[in-house]
C-alpha cells in the first residue's frame, strides 16, 4: 500500500486551526514522521515556537500568538514566548526590565519555577546580580545598562521608604539626635526622643535612616 501523500499545506492549515498542538497530535493527524514534520516547520517562512512550559511539548506558528507587553502568550494554560526557550526568555526579560528583576518577580511574570535557571544563568555569566536589602536582583549583563536599572531600583526603594517618613520636624529631631550620638542603636534614639515628648516609632526612625542612607555611612546598629 502506497503511503499517504503529505502536503506541507496540511501542516500549516492544521496549526492555524488548532493554534497549539503536540508533535504526537501532528503525527496522528497527518500521518508522517517526526523528522518530516520538523523539517517542514523549520523551512516554513512564518517559523514556529515551542512552549516554554510542559517541557516544550506544544507547537505553534509565530504569527498566531498575540503577545503581551512581556512578549508572552498563553493558550489553554500552555505558555509561549517570542524569545523562544525559557532560558532565553529569562535573559531577555531581565535585559529589558527598567529596574532589573528578582526571582519572585520573574516567577510571577512567567508563572513557572525559575530559581534554578536564574542562578545558573548568573553562574554562567549571562546576567548581572546585586544584593539590595538582603534580596538578590538580576540585571542586564551590560554594565552601563545595569547601572541604569540599579539606579531605577534604588529610586523605587527610596520612594517606597518615603511613604513611611514622618513630617520634617520629627525627621530633624532624629537627625540631630544621631549627630549627637553617632554610635547609638535605634532603640536608644527612640528612647531619648520619647523622653523629650517626641512621638515617633522605631519603624519611622528606621525609615529615616534607610532613606538618607545613614546606616551605611555611620553603621547604625539596629
Amino acid at each position: 500500500m502506497r503511503p499517504k501523500k503529505y502536503h506541507k499545506k496540511q501542516l500549516i492549515d492544521l496549526l492555524s486551526k488548532k493554534k497549539i498542538i503536540t508533535m504526537q497530535q501532528m503525527i496522528n493527524e497527518i500521518g508522517c514522521s517526526r523528522f518530516t514534520l520538523l523539517r517542514n516547520l523549520k523551512s516554513h517562512q512564518r517559523g514556529y515556537l515551542t512552549s516554554y512550559n510542559f517541557n516544550a511539548r506544544y507547537y505553534t506558528l509565530t504569527d498566531i500568538p498575540e503577545f503581551d507587553q512581556y512578549g508572552l502568550w498563553t493558550f489553554q494554560d500552555v505558555r509561549f514566548s517570542k524569545y523562544g526557550s525559557l532560558t532565553n526568555t529569562i535573559i531577555q526579560l531581565i535585559a529589558h526590565s527598567p529596574k532589573g528583576l528578582e526571582i519572585e518577580e520573574i516567577k510571577e511574570i512567567l508563572n513557572v519555577n525559575v530559581a534554578p535557571i536564574v542562578t545558573k544563568l548568573f553562574q554562567q555569566g549571562c546576567i548581572n546580580r546585586e544584593k539590595i536589602s538582603g534580596t538578590y536582583f538580576y540585571f542586564n549583563l551590560s554594565n552601563s545598562e545595569r547601572e541604569k536599572q540599579l539606579k531605577n531600583r534604588q529610586n523605587e526603594k527610596r520612594e517606597k521608604i518615603s511613604l513611611l517618613l514622618p513630617e520634617p520636624e520629627r525627621i530633624i529631631a532624629v537627625l540631630v539626635d544621631f549627630i549627637q550620638h553617632p554610635q547609638s542603636q535605634l532603640f536608644g534614639i527612640y528612647h531619648r526622643l520619647s523622653t523629650t515628648g517626641i512621638n515617633i516609632s522605631q519603624d519611622e526612625i528606621k525609615a529615616i535612616f534607610l532613606y538618607y542612607d545613614l546606616k551605611k555611612k555611620k553603621r547604625l546598629k539596629y
